[in-house]
């Protein structure tokens, strides 16, 4: 089989949505990690502040974002890879 794939147009989008959103989530994430919500993860001194709470959110959502992008990325090849196996099959 020689490699080619399908081009969904549409998982190019979602996986560009969602790239971006974890890149955006990320930045936000350390400008509140940097802003102070770092001090009561490495001390018992300090008590949990909003900034940390900012900063778990926006840590979560990007890795939900990358590994969702990762997860559509995987799909949409294999069922491009699939549907190029059918298509040449389907010529002989």
């Amino acid at each position: 089989m020689r490699k080619g794939y399908y081009y969904f147009r549409e998982c190019g989008s979602i996986e560009k949505v969602l790239l971006i959103t974890g890149i955006i989530s990320v930045v936000l994430a350390f400008v509140f990690w940097f802003k102070g919500g770092y001090l009561s993860l490495i001390s018992d001194e300090y008590y949990f502040t909003v900034n940390n709470a900012w900063f778990l959110f926006f840590l979560l959502i990007s890795i939900f974002a990358f590994i969702s992008d990762f997860c559509v990325h995987k799909i949409c090849r294999d069922i491009a890879t699939l549907l190029k196996e059918v298509e040449e099959n389907a010529k002989h």
